[in-house]
């Protein structure tokens, strides 16, 4: 059978490589013929450039001024505005005794150039030049012009549609034909230093106003030694030689069509119907043609004429046969499609073919009957016996149903005894890893119950010093009556409850991810419970002047069975964040009951804001752990991204679901629902949790330190600040050396205040929301530089310690750069070493220990230098 199929389709190819052989050597005639006949009507369009520039240099040099006058008086309408139009007889008919009859000639001149004796030489001279030649090649070529540098144009096209009335009155006088026409780099000295003829591509008429139609053109520019008075021009509208050309193929099935040098579509049969042809024709032919491959083949041929064919599943495939004209470098190409090719061999060998697929088509079917009885029949009936031989069923497997092919002394005989003694060991591999798998399983469980030690340990550990932080603080707080003393113990109580806080949030993720979290069972009051969660967040939400509204539904005043911890954990993160992005409107608080069944009720708790909102492609990332919205957030906000990720893990463990709704700029609205059980006591009354605001520290601007100078014109720093803490920690420092300090929260209010006050030195955060310090710094030197000022030293406190990061500053502009933690010592040291220098020095202060004040090089401490400065 193989050698039937084989057979017919050998006989197929032969017969088709045959008949593509045949018409490759025919197109190949037909090609070198065509394109000598192509390339005459070009030699036609270069000897009637050739003539006409010979009369127009004979004519231009000997007429004179005043026959020059003359004879453009009589041929041309001039304008006040220096522009001029020919006469209607000139394109109508006329008589004139030198000329004799003369007709289809139009012309116009901008009244962009002033009119001279010369432009009117050279218009008139083209005029004489273009109606004693251009008559004897009106059969040869569309049209001959004549252009001039002063936007002059004279033009013999008897035959256009539209009576060259363009130019001849429509036009503007203003019109420049520079600014339309795409050939001016065919005649420039530069692109044309030998003034041979150049073809254009497909490019606009610049006479056809109403859309955009396009067309071919040919020009040679008009010399004499090295002066240029413009240049000779034919048009090649599609509708003239270009239709002519593609229509005449040497069979019906071929096509022709032209390229350019580049493989620009010049003609095609697709395009010569259209009356004005457009871009948009032309990019639907485009991929039809396959030009870029087709010219790189060309090209690779390196001749003039010649046949080159693609491959179609190994056999030569489409034929193209093409010829170079050497002016304009345009190709004359033919292609023959395969299909018409595989057609007429197809029809010569169909008898041959037709018995063929008959003797493939029963040899098919003979060897499917022996293949499905003795093969695939067999092979069913061992993945049946094997298919489901596991489990409970791994010893039950029915031998006596293949045991006929395990008698077999053939490759299924072979197949069924490889897959009864794989079956065999496969039940003793199964047993093996099921005793592996208890074995780490056990393990996995003793490393489980040592992590929960662990935490447990390590929450011990932790909370204890933190107690004694938070413990220690307070007592400060209340033993000192100093303002100063009484805010840093407050802003240590802070950050001890910060880290409380993330402790804890820490602890709960560990717990989800061990499934250590296990649920309370106790009877609360779940108003009560809520609403003490709301009374201690309109603290917050007070002092950032904004009201929590609440909509708490009357069947949600009763008495339930689960967790309120966590309840309140849920209600908390989720109101801390609504009042933290929300700087003005309000919080609004809503839980109502929305089904009940037996005793189980189901509830939602729903917290809206008219906070800064969330992106939709963000509002699936601010659940996952240590996630937010984007980087912005967490500058601006602070937070661990952990909030969010607890909450939706305590939804889910109370068996309900958490969903969000936000659009930046509007506000967001949080959504969870959960079950509880109801009980039979009555409602408690709510339980109300109240705690005090903050103190407020009071700053007494005549308190000083050791260091406190008595001149009226202490040091002026400005501190650009974003972290409340850090910034305050800054101000502490050097309120305690009496100097000034102005503070602002961001990059931007670093840069419009620097603008505005005068500052000895600036203290710039890098990271800070609206604009960065690196970005402050940089506008800071560009003012400066503008304002040719002496620039003020600017230190960079960062948390960002390495040497990229160090010299990033250094580029933007920064005097000095400190790494966070920052102490009293390595900020006055460093205040003091860009003060006391006579232009900015470049330091890196690392990380470690605080070192001592070292002595300037005029002998005096860095503490003496901060003095010496603030009185100068």
């Amino acid at each position: 059978m193989l050698a039937a199929l084989l057979a017919a389709f050998s006989i197929v190819w032969l017969q088709y490589t045959q008949y593509h052989d045949r018409y490759s050597r025919t197109l190949e005639t037909y090609i070198q013929e065509r394109g000598k006949r192509e390339a005459s009507q070009f030699q036609q369009l270069e000897k009637a450039h050739a003539i006409a520039e010979g009369l127009f240099l004979a004519t231009h040099e000997h007429l004179t001024d005043a026959e020059i006058a003359a004879g453009f008086d009589k041929f041309f309408d001039e304008a006040e505005d220096g522009s001029f139009r020919s006469r209607d007889g000139v394109y109508d008919g006329m008589l004139d005794r030198n000329l004799g009859w003369i007709s289809g000639i139009g012309a116009m001149g901008s009244s962009s150039s002033p009119m001279t004796i010369d432009r009117k030489r050279t218009v008139y001279s083209a005029l004489l030049a273009i109606a004693r030649t251009a008559p004897s090649f009106q059969s040869e070529i569309e049209s001959l012009w004549y252009f001039t540098p002063t936007n002059d144009i004279v033009i013999h096209a008897p035959n256009r549609p539209d009576n060259l009335e363009f130019y001849r009155k429509t036009a503007p006088s203003s019109f420049r034909v520079q600014d339309h026409a795409t050939f001016l780099d065919n005649i420039t000295w530069e692109n044309n230093p030998d003034g041979v003829t150049l073809c254009t591509a497909l490019s606009r008429l610049v006479y056809v106003q109403d859309g955009v139609a396009l067309t071919a053109g040919c020009q040679t520019p008009s010399r004499l030694g090295t002066q240029q008075f413009g240049a000779w021009g034919t048009t090649m509208p599609m509708a003239g030689p270009f239709k002519r050309a593609v229509s005449e193929t040497p069979m019906p099935e071929a096509e022709l069509f032209l390229l350019g040098p580049k493989g620009e579509l010049m003609a095609h049969p697709d395009l010569v119907e259209a009356d004005n042809l457009t871009y948009d024709a032309i990019e639907e032919v485009i991929p039809k043609v396959r030009i870029d491959q087709l010219m790189t083949r060309i090209h690779a041929k390196d001749q003039q004429y010649g046949v080159i064919s693609d491959r179609w599943f190994g056999l030569p495939g489409d034929i193209y046969s093409f010829y170079e004209i050497e002016t304009p470098g345009w190709f004359v190409i033919v292609k023959l499609e395969k299909g018409f090719i595989f057609s007429e061999a197809l029809h010569a060998v169909t008898p041959v073919f037709l018995a063929t697929v008959l003797l493939i088509a029963l040899t098919i079917y003979a060897l499917s009957y022996l293949i499905t009885h003795y093969g695939i029949r067999p092979i069913g009936r061992l993945a049946r016996t094997f298919a489901n031989v596991d489990g409970a069923d791994r010893d039950n497997k029915d031998t006596l149903s293949i045991h006929d092919l395990l008698e077999r002394n053939d490759e299924l005989g072979d197949l069924a005894r490889s897959l009864n003694g794989y079956h065999e060991r496969s039940i003793e591999n199964v047993e093996l890893l099921e005793k592996k798998v208890s074995e780490r399983t056990s393990e996995l469980q003793r490393a489980t119950d040592a992590k929960t030690i662990f935490l447990a340990n390590m929450s011990h550990e932790l909370r204890t010093p933190l107690n004694g932080i938070l413990g220690i603080s307070g007592s400060l707080r209340r033993r000192t009556k100093c303002t100063d003393t009484i805010e840093m113990a407050d802003l240590i109580e802070q950050s001890a409850l910060t880290l409380e806080k993330l402790l804890s949030d820490v602890l709960d993720i560990s717990k989800v991810e061990s499934g250590q979290l296990e649920l309370e069972e106790t009877q609360f009051n779940l108003n009560a419970a809520l609403r003490s969660v709301i009374d201690l967040q309109a603290i917050s939400a007070d002092d950032k002047g904004l009201r929590i509204e609440t909509d708490l539904d009357d069947r949600c005043d009763a008495v339930f069975t689960g967790d309120p911890v966590r309840l309140k954990q849920i209600a908390t993160n989720l109101l801390s964040n609504a009042v933290k992005f929300t700087d003005d409107g309000h919080v609004r608080f809503s839980l109502r009951q929305i089904a009940e069944q037996g005793d189980r009720r189901s509830f939602t708790m729903t917290v809206e804001d008219t906070g800064c909102g969330i992106a939709l492609e963000d509002q699936d990332n601010i659940f996952d752990r240590f996630s937010q919205a984007n980087p912005t957030i967490h500058r601006k906000y602070g937070g661990t991204g952990l909030g969010l990720s607890i909450v939706r893990s305590l939804v889910e463990l109370l068996g309900g679901a958490l969903t969000v709704k936000s659009n930046p700029g509007v506000g967001s609205q949080f959504i969870c629902t959960f079950d509880l059980l109801a009980t039979d006591l009555e409602a408690q009354p709510p339980q109300f949790l109240r705690t005090d605001h903050m103190p407020t520290v009071q700053q007494d601007p005549k308190a000083s330190s050791g260091n406190m100078t008595a001149s009226d014109e202490p040091i002026r720093i400005l501190l650009a600040e974003d972290h409340a803490v850090n910034r305050r920690v800054v101000e502490l420092i050097l309120d305690s050396q009496g100097i000034e300090v102005v503070s602002v929260t961001n990059g931007r209010e670093a840069i419009d205040t620097f603008a505005k006050e005068a500052f000895d030195l600036v203290l710039m955060d890098v990271r800070m929301p609206e604009c960065s310090g690196l970005d402050a710094t940089r506008r800071i030197r560009s003012m400066e530089a503008k304002a040719a000022s002496t620039p003020v030293p600017i230190i960079m406190l960062s948390a960002d310690t390495s040497d990229h990061d160090i010299q990033t500053a250094e580029r933007a502009g920064a005097t000095m750069h400190i790494s966070k933690p920052i102490t009293p010592e390595k900020l006055l040291s460093a205040i003091a070493s860009v003060l006391e220098n006579d232009r900015p020095v470049f330091e890196i202060q690392t990380t470690g220990s605080s070192r001592p004040a070292q002595s300037s090089s005029s002998g005096k401490s860095q503490d003496e230098v901060l003095s010496i400065r603030s009185q100068s």
